[in-house]
């Protein structure tokens, strides 16, 4: 019983220590992402040390204390994390003293991450366009490498994660138009403030329309529009006056 009794105790303690919770995908992928084994390790302690104890920037000798690492190779390892842009060091406010401390930052972990599950998203679409029965229109994407890059543009600018739909669109994107031509549409949208999914795909759909297919053909017709917006207007010799049909077709992209 008293045996028992032990066990019962320590499983009760063990529970209330909590835990700390790990990443599935670091997991699967840090291989993939150049990570070494001993690197991995320097990584969880870090998760732990920040999430549980509250320490986001602890020295060598206490993450030396919690592997089997020696401090040279501890250092070492956090040096190769920080040159592999995996670990940053970066400085926040402390809200009791104000004053600005260092921690060690996890973001470019996060970011190398979420570009694996991007590739994975796009991979399971195009093996879905695959299959028997999709549409003719649902072809395999011509540079899937461009959509992690493409979608990280949008995450930042936008600052904010997207749905699985808006997901998807930024994918047919990537899909149908050269990278190029998507990053620069964001940026139109930034610079005029108008942060819409659908602004943007009605200027890459004017660009398909217009046959657009490289930036400078993309600079051609803004020097064009800004030519026949500068133009006088019912003079002669100025710029010829619109149906109402062709205004129509005419986007204005804020120029």
């Amino acid at each position: 019983m008293d045996g028992v009794n032990l066990i019962d105790g320590f499983a009760e303690t063990l529970v209330l220590e909590g835990f700390t919770s790990i990443p599935n995908r670091l997991l699967r992928s840090y291989a993939n992402l150049g990570i070494k084994d001993r690197e991995l390790i320097i990584l969880l302690h870090l998760i732990y040390l920040r999430g549980v104890e509250g320490d986001g920037y602890p020295s060598s000798d206490r993450l030396q204390g919690l592997t089997s690492a020696t401090p040279a190779e501890v250092e070492a390892d956090l040096a190769n994390l920080i040159e592999k842009k995996i670990v940053g060091i970066k400085k926040r406010v402390n809200q009791k003293t104000g004053d600005a401390e260092p921690y060690y930052s996890l973001e470019g972990l996060f970011y190398l991450l979420s570009e694996v599950w991007a590739i994975e998203k796009i991979n399971e679409i195009e093996a879905l366009k695959r299959k028997p029965g999709s549409r003719p229109d649902q072809a395999p994407a011509k540079n899937p490498e461009n959509l992690p890059r493409i979608y990280k543009a949008f995450e930042k600018e936008f600052g904010r994660p997207f749905s699985p739909i808006e997901g998807e669109l930024i994918g047919d994107w990537a899909r149908d138009y050269p990278a190029e031509l998507v990053l620069e549409a964001l940026k139109i949208a930034v610079l005029n403030g108008t942060f819409s999914l659908r602004y943007i795909e009605r200027i890459l759909q004017d660009w398909q329309r217009k046959n657009v297919r490289t930036l400078e053909e993309v600079r051609r017709l803004e020097e064009e529009y800004i030519e026949r917006k500068a133009a006088p207007k019912g003079k002669k010799g100025g710029a010829s006056k619109k149906s109402p049909k062709e205004d129509k077709t005419e986007w204005n992209y804020g120029w």
